[in-house]
């Protein structure tokens, strides 16, 4: 999002400060101080997605440790019931920023979505779609983002950048020739003039003007095309007043370079989005028979979607010999006590568990219960994967941290984890468990291996 974070803040915190007061008052007296959440934002409606970035930013705000995840991109179509993006973090501070985030994602999806509905409409004359100044006092900087987002492009943003003739000054000034000959005394020579021009006659004054630009106000379609004709490209046309009432496809036809359309952000309906908390929590499970059905499903996935990839810290249960659940059941059970068949993690135990959310695998895991030399130096005591269909959600940080409870458990006070230096997520996911980079090595088959080690005991997590 190209805007920049300084104004971008300043906005956030002028309406945090409006909306929070002097505390959440509700949350504050509901929710206890250590209470985490995870939630997905969801779409009520079809549209186009935009401020997503700022809705981050809403949250990073108040709590820096939050965690946002866009699962769309601004400027992507969503139909209703698709998931947007997801949150995590303190219950108290998602809560509390809760509303400014949503309300400003709302406005600039609303937003994004009226102007490409518009930018539809004119597809294949040359006409382009602008906005105005007509927008919410304190947001115009979002407004017109959001614009450009579905399709738009912006007029001048303020006062200071360029030159607009209305009424009003025409009046003032004594006609249009003495308005755009003064203008072109007084003001740099870089800001382009455009004139408003509500018949012929203005048109033809502002043709001897010579002004840069013409807007058309409240024309009819006849006479719009009767100008451009008689303008003939000695000036930039503009169509403009009530244009979000009219037929645009027609205004288009009469030949205007612009159509401007203040309704594209001082009355258009927010985008129907909501957040909803997904209350359950996350557990490992040690697989068993009657997660055979689940466990198969969750298989197939991996091979359809990831085909010749590895489920990481399952053993293998990609692979062909395992299409029978209950031989993986075998090898997996005579994991824990370490009897295995690879020669870098023999007699090393080792328990390998689901992840369940929902009644659903999301992921595994497996727990090798000390290292040897092989684990020392690129395996680790920690192997997981995350289901191709479930991953951006969060749910790989709550799965490592589970997992560093059940080494705790163990007795592992420290914690070895590994990853190649291009996952860049993974990484991630072990810095927010606590995760010290010790050192990087070359493997055997070239790549780059990083070595964190993780405190079990009191883990430093960001």
């Amino acid at each position: 999002m190209n805007i920049n974070s300084i104004i971008t803040d300043e906005i956030i915190l002028s309406a945090l400060r409006e909306d929070v007061g002097t505390g959440d008052i509700t949350t504050n007296t509901t929710i206890s101080e250590d209470k985490t959440v995870f939630g997905k934002f969801i779409a009520k409606d079809n549209g186009i997605i935009c401020g997503l970035e700022v809705c981050e930013r809403v949250f990073k705000i108040l709590d820096e440790n939050i965690e946002f995840t866009a699962i769309k991109k601004d400027g992507e179509a969503v139909k209703y019931n698709d998931i947007i993006a997801t949150v995590s973090g303190n219950a108290r501070n998602v809560l509390t920023a809760e509303r400014t985030a949503i309300n400003l994602l709302q406005r600039m999806s609303g937003i994004a979505t009226e102007t490409a509905k518009a930018v539809e409409q004119i597809a294949g004359t040359k006409a382009k779609i602008a906005d105005t100044r007509k927008t919410t006092p304190g947001l115009r900087v979002f407004e017109k983002y959001a614009v450009k987002t579905g399709g738009g492009t912006n007029h001048r943003f303020n006062l200071s950048d360029g030159i607009l003739i209305k009424d009003n000054h025409i009046a003032a000034a004594g006609g249009i020739i003495n308005a755009v000959k003064s203008a072109r005394a007084n003001a740099p020579h870089t800001l382009k003039i455009e004139v408003e021009c509500e018949n012929m006659k203005d048109v033809e004054d502002a043709i001897i003007a010579k002004a840069d630009i013409i807007m058309l106000d409240n024309m009819t379609n006849e006479d719009m095309k009767k100008a451009v004709g008689y303008i003939n490209g000695r000036a930039v046309t503009e169509a403009s007043g009530n244009m979000g009432d009219k037929d645009l496809r027609a205004a288009a036809e009469t030949g205007v370079d612009i159509i401007s359309i203040g309704a594209l952000t001082h009355s258009v309906k927010s985008l129907d989005i909501s957040l909803k908390f997904v209350l359950s929590e996350l557990s490992l499970v040690i697989p068993t028979l009657e997660h055979k059905r689940d466990a198969m499903e969750y298989r197939q996935e991996w091979i359809d979607k990831e085909p010749g990839e590895s489920i990481h810290g399952s053993w293998g249960f990609q692979r062909p010999e395992y299409e029978n659940y209950e031989t993986w059941l075998t090898v997996i059970e005579n994991l824990k006590t370490g009897q295995n068949n690879n020669p870098n993690i023999n007699n090393v135990p080792a328990t390998t568990y689901f992840c369940f959310c929902d009644g659903k695998i999301v992921g595994n895991i497996q727990v090798r219960h000390y290292l040897n030399d092989y684990l020392f130096k690129q395996g680790g005591h920690i192997g997981y994967s995350v289901r191709p269909s479930e991953r951006c959600k969060g749910y790989a940080t709550k799965m490592l941290a589970l997992a560093l409870d059940e080494c705790k458990k163990l007795g592992i006070t420290k914690a070895l984890l590994t990853c190649d230096k291009n996952n860049i997520g993974s990484a991630r996911t072990i810095q927010k468990n606590g995760g010290v980079l010790e050192n990087e090595i070359i493997i055997d088959d070239g790549e780059i291996m990083q070595r964190y080690w993780i405190d079990t005991i009191s883990p430093n997590k960001s």
